[in-house]
């Protein structure tokens, strides 16, 4: 059984999982092993397989060895396996062991001359040590299940957002559901091609169309379905469930039965954090709650009422959510704090929208100016009739003043460092909001940041489950909604999502099962060829060929952009030409490092030391609370291959005092025109920014 998963620790989810819920079986040299089933070694020992899990492509298992007793039953001699009940991932009397030392499935083994599965009366006992124990009957029900195939474990990421189906954004009338495959790295998930509709209305509910949603993955993960792999050109079972519910923060409340944190006196669905009152919230006690510093009505409704008794009577399913029926969904761990709502449309709106009604006009030019906004698409008279604006795409340009939080995964593999750096940035983070205004604490957002560390240490890092890929999904969801006479919107766009599936699964090569004669078909080559060699095609389908097959490490760098502009190309200076001894050399405009660096003039690089490796710090800057750069004299040639990372770099204007003038040119209709706005004109003053770190180095030096 193959299960992926794309955490720094992708054991960190498995070790909470219950039996029922686990990669249930591995195939080694076409011999099937089931959890449970005691099977041989190849050194002969008998061991019983609790947890099988991949780490670096490679399939082991966590196995204990059983007791194994003989005693008389009805004046024969019966063997009893017993095994520690309920045991853990980290349990200590787990073996680690690599799935190719298995030798004997369980109806191979000979025990005492005759075959175990007769000897143990097909049953595995789990003691708890107290005397009581539990009987497992033997062999594993998947076993049978599976009918000889393989079983593939196939987790689901849900998201369940409320959606415009209009071509505009701010009206969202539908609720709609997507799923993505979890074990999928973030270059594939995040395309369009691999996020899939479930189901969408403009007139039930969230949880009533959850209904069905969990109806159907519970049959899944109970009995799951046979579909063909193209891999194997088999037939496999396919299982799973759900691995987290993704959507902002009042699908959330609904989907786990808690108030909307934004008026709530329970704002967190994490944790305990409550009051009794309003007025409770400015007490100390309440905020040493929300900052998780200290050591731990109207009357009723009579129609719902009337209708809530009804409903008992004639469906008192209907009374409850549908997720507590969930098979392993728990709704507490399983919705982790997502950054897109919790950080972009968060604390950044919170910010900004304090920032820019606190500003007077002249002000306001001023802040606009600033390089953060030069390359933004919103300009300062949108903002000014836009504070209010509930689109991320509006907020996106104040996002690097705050990335100092280094919420993203850097390029480090020790997550109990990672965590601590994390839990100490958001800390402080807080602290400074609170010291400007107490009133941040009646933000819930603010305190479920708090929680953003344990999110990432059961599913990794905060980009693996942000919802982002799945709002720009809504656009596919909104074309199909333009095309329907509104009579029944939700059954128009089932069905046109339907057929474009349809089709892109026949145009992938998919394997289509003909019940009369029993055979697999697919596509001829010609009609896969029109997808597999044609980008506009692929475009349309939501398929990236090139984040699908991204380069290796060996390939960079290269040449990203040759031609320079007429205006910035310089005559090879002859230093370089006699320290390279070579006559053909040439300036480039741009030259691709790493798959997210890019090379260009005016860059800041560190660069690998030829002897021993030491960092020159400048003082710190008190008003950025950044360090300082201070330009030397050296001049130095350096490889493109010595370069270990870009690092960002921005003006110190309150030393340089840099002015703003109406020097930049405005383009209409991308053309530079002779109309100039305003910009700051910066001097040779630069400090070392902490945000976005784009490598480890980087963060390291700041």
């Amino acid at each position: 059984m193959d299960h992926t998963t794309n955490s720094p620790n992708p054991r960190n989810g498995l070790k909470n999982w219950p039996p029922q819920h686990r990669a249930q079986m591995c195939e080694v040299d076409e011999e099937h092993y089931y959890l449970f089933e005691p099977v041989e070694l190849a050194s002969g020992l008998l061991v019983v397989p609790i947890f099988f899990y991949s780490q670096e492509s490679e399939i082991y298992s966590k196995c204990i060895a059983p007791q194994i007793k003989g005693f008389m039953k009805d004046n024969k001699l019966v063997t009893k396996i017993k095994i520690p009940q309920d045991i853990k991932f980290d349990h200590p009397d787990l073996y680690t062991i690599h799935t190719s030392q298995f030798k004997k499935n369980y109806a191979k083994i000979q025990f005492n001359g005759y075959k175990l599965s007769e000897e143990c009366a097909d049953a595995l006992y789990e003691h708890d040590g107290k005397g009581s124990q539990k009987k497992i009957q033997l062999p594993n029900p998947w076993r049978k299940k599976a009918d000889g195939r393989i079983i593939r474990n196939v987790p689901i990421t849900l998201y369940a957002d409320d959606t415009s189906g209009n071509i505009s954004k701010k009206f969202n009338k539908h609720i709609s559901f997507y799923f993505t495959l979890s074990g999928l790295p973030p270059n594939l998930s995040n395309q369009e091609y691999n996020c899939h509709f479930l189901s969408t209305s403009n007139r039930a509910t969230g949880l009533e169309i959850a209904s069905q949603i969990v109806a159907e993955m519970n049959n899944i993960t109970r009995e799951g379905f046979i579909a063909f792999d193209s891999t194997s050109m088999k037939e496999v079972l396919v299982t799973g469930m759900v691995l987290c519910f993704l959507g902002d923060s009042p699908m959330h409340a609904e989907v786990t039965n808690t108030p909307n944190p934004g008026s709530s006196l329970n704002p967190c669905r994490m944790c305990h954090l409550k009051t009794e009152t309003m007025d409770d919230k400015k007490s100390l006690d309440y905020i040493q709650q929300f900052l998780r510093i200290n050591s731990d009505g109207s009357e009723k409704n009579l129609r719902i009422r009337k209708l809530m008794e009804k409903l008992e009577e004639e469906a008192p399913e209907k009374l409850f959510n549908p997720f507590l029926e969930l098979e392993g969904f728990d709704g507490v761990k399983d919705t982790p704090v997502e950054v897109l709502h919790v950080a972009l449309l968060g604390f950044v709106k919170y910010l900004a929208r304090n920032v820019g009604k606190s500003l007077k006009e002249t002000e306001k030019a001023e802040f606009w100016t600033t390089s953060i906004f030069q390359h933004s698409r919103f300009k300062y008279s949108t903002y000014q009739c836009q504070w209010n604006g509930q689109t991320h795409q509006e907020f996106k340009p104040f996002g690097p003043p705050f990335a100092s939080l280094s919420l993203h995964f850097v390029q480090n593999h020790n997550m109990e460092e990672y965590q601590t750096q994390l839990k100490a940035q958001i800390q402080n983070f807080i602290y400074q909001c609170v010291k400007v205004t107490g009133q941040w604490v009646n933000k819930p957002k603010f305190h479920h940041l708090l929680h953003l560390p344990e999110s990432i240490l059961r599913f990794g890092p905060a980009s693996l489950f942000s919802t982002e890929k799945f709002e720009s999904f809504n656009g596919v969801m909104r074309n199909a909604s333009i095309h329907s006479n509104r009579q029944s919107p939700g059954r128009d766009i089932a069905i046109t999502l339907d057929n474009y599936y349809s089709f892109r699964f026949l145009l992938s090569g998919g394997m289509i099962y003909n019940y009369s004669t029993q055979t697999f078909s697919k596509a001829s080559e010609e009609v896969i060829n029109i997808f597999l060699h044609n980008p506009v095609v692929r475009k349309s389908l939501g398929y990236d060929f090139h984040a699908s097959n991204p380069l290796s490490r060996n390939d960079y760098p290269f040449t990203k952009k040759d031609k320079v502009i007429e205006e910035e190309q310089l005559p090879v200076p002859q230093q370089l030409i006699d320290h390279c001894s070579c006559q053909n050399i040439k300036q480039v405009c741009q030259v691709q490092i790493t798959k997210h660096e890019i090379l260009e003039k005016g860059c800041f690089v560190s660069i690998q030391s030829h002897g021993s490796k030491t960092h020159w710090i400048h003082e710190f800057n008190e008003l950025y609370s950044m360090r300082e750069v201070s330009r030397t004299r050296t001049k130095q040639y350096v490889n493109v291959n010595e370069i270990e990372a870009c690092i960002n770099v921005q003006h110190n204007c309150d030393k340089g005092n840099c002015p703003i003038k109406k020097t930049k040119p405005s383009r209409i209709e991308r053309q530079e025109t002779e109309i100039m706005t305003a910009q700051v004109e910066h001097s040779d003053n630069n400090i070392l920014s902490s945000t976005p770190p784009p490598s480890m180095i980087h963060f390291n030096i700041t």
